[in-house]
C-alpha cells in the first residue's frame, strides 16, 4: 500500500500532540491535524471512533505518517474531471450552501464539486450581506455560468438568481413602469446629487436632486 500509494481502512482511536492516532489493520499510525481533511474541524469527536480511508505517505518499522487530505484530494481531482466533460454553461444544478463570504455564498454541488455564487448573482435587487438571501445548510437551485481551471484548480461560477424563473426583470422595465406613471418606491439610500428609489425588486431608479 505504501510503495503504490493505495488507499487503507484506518480507524481513528484519539487525538494527539499535533494530530491523530490511526489504527490499521493492528498497527498504530500518526496522521498530522493538517492531512486528516481540507479544513479540520477543532472538535476532535468529528473523527475519534470513525473508519476512514487513508495514505501512508511515512512507512518504517515503528513509524508510519499516513494522510486522509490526500484521499480526498484524488476523490476531488476525480469527480472535478467528471463535472467538467459532463457540465456545460446554463445547466441547472442542485447544491447546499456550505459557506458564506462577504462576496458571496459557496454551494456544495450534487457532484461533489464546490462552486461561488457571486454576490451580484444572489438576487436581482442590490444585496449588501450574503446572508441576507441565504444561510449555511441551505438546499438551492443554481444555474452554472462558468466552469475552468485556473491554476490548476477547478473555478465553479454559479448564479441563483437567474435559477429562480422571474427572469431579468429590467427586460420587462419599459412595460411595467412607462413615463408618465406614477409609482410608489421605497428610498434604497442618499447621494448628494440624488436618492436612490427601489421600486420592485431589481429594479432602483435614480431621483436626480433637481426632481
Amino acid at each position: 500500500a505504501f510503495d503504490l500509494e493505495l488507499p487503507v481502512k484506518g480507524k481513528v482511536t484519539e487525538s494527539v500532540k499535533g494530530g491523530y492516532r490511526v489504527e490499521i489493520q493492528g498497527q498504530r499510525a500518526f496522521c498530522p491535524f493538517s492531512q486528516i481533511d481540507f479544513r479540520a474541524s477543532p472538535d476532535a469527536s468529528d473523527y475519534i471512533g470513525k473508519t476512514f480511508d487513508f495514505i501512508i505517505t511515512q512507512y518504517e518499522r515503528r513509524n508510519m505518517v499516513v494522510s486522509r487530505r490526500k484521499v480526498l484530494e484524488l476523490e476531488r481531482a476525480e469527480g472535478e474531471g467528471a463535472f467538467m466533460l459532463s457540465r456545460k454553461p446554463g445547466d441547472r444544478l442542485s447544491g447546499m450552501i456550505t459557506r458564506i463570504e462577504n462576496f458571496g455564498a459557496f454551494v456544495k454541488l450534487e457532484d461533489g464539486v464546490e462552486g461561488l455564487i457571486p454576490i451580484s448573482e444572489l438576487a436581482w435587487g442590490r444585496v449588501s450581506n450574503p446572508a441576507e438571501v441565504v444561510r449555511t445548510g441551505q438546499n438551492v437551485q443554481v444555474i452554472l455560468l462558468r466552469v475552468g481551471e485556473e491554476n490548476g484548480r477547478l473555478r465553479v461560477s454559479l448564479s441563483l438568481k437567474q435559477a429562480g424563473g422571474e427572469g431579468d426583470p429590467w427586460l420587462s422595465v419599459t412595460e411595467n413602469f412607462p413615463v408618465g406613471k406614477i409609482i410608489e418606491g421605497t428610498v434604497e439610500r442618499r447621494e448628494n446629487y440624488g436618492l436612490f428609489v427601489n421600486l420592485a425588486p431589481g429594479i432602483t431608479g435614480l431621483m436626480p436632486r433637481s426632481k
